[in-house]
């Protein structure tokens, strides 16, 4: 008996219109089965892309997951193919964290997605689909800067804008 390739385990992805992507995440989003979903798996967004479709249609995290799952296993899938070493944990685990302190926190007036997003990553964390230590380096990151720009009176747009955002009325 041959040994199972990786690709052998999940579903594989689909070259679709960017409308059929969407409609795929509407899909997700609601209460389509996944055993229904996995016969069209769309090979369209990854990255800050998916990450930002996932938030906007507020997909349930267990479903989210799955969708994310299937996506980092079909690429790194690929990768082997082209014998090359991929981190997916890593890489997703950089998507979420900037897309939280970046793109989120400077200028969000939504906390239903700042919400989501951290939810996500904690969901994603127990999921072994987002590398810890790395998501607690840029978590300890992001706060030193707002350490260091109270503490010595810096005062930049993006610490502004995250103590605008804040309410729970902590010095940072």
């Amino acid at each position: 008996m041959a040994p199972k390739r990786i690709g052998d385990s999940f579903p594989p992805q689909q070259a679709v219109p960017q409308s059929k992507a969407q409609e795929f995440v509407q899909l997700l989003a609601g209460f389509e089965p996944l055993h229904k979903l996995a016969t069209m798996v769309p090979h369209a967004a990854k990255g800050e892309s998916l990450l930002r479709s996932l938030v906007d249609k507020e997909v349930p995290l267990l479903r989210a997951t799955w969708y994310i799952k299937v996506i980092y296993l079909n690429m790194i899938n690929n990768d082997q193919r082209k014998q090359q070493m991929a981190k997916p944990s890593e890489d997703w685990t950089r998507t979420l964290t900037n897309f939280l302190f970046q793109k989120l926190l400077p200028q969000t007036k939504e906390p239903r997605k700042w919400n989501y997003a951290v939810r996500l990553l904690n969901w994603n964390y127990f999921e072994g689909t987002s590398a810890l230590g790395l998501a607690l380096a840029r978590c300890s990151s992001f706060l030193q800067g707002c350490w260091t720009t109270r503490r010595y009176g810096i005062h930049s747009s993006a610490y502004s804008n995250f103590r605008a955002t804040t309410t729970c009325g902590s010095p940072c």
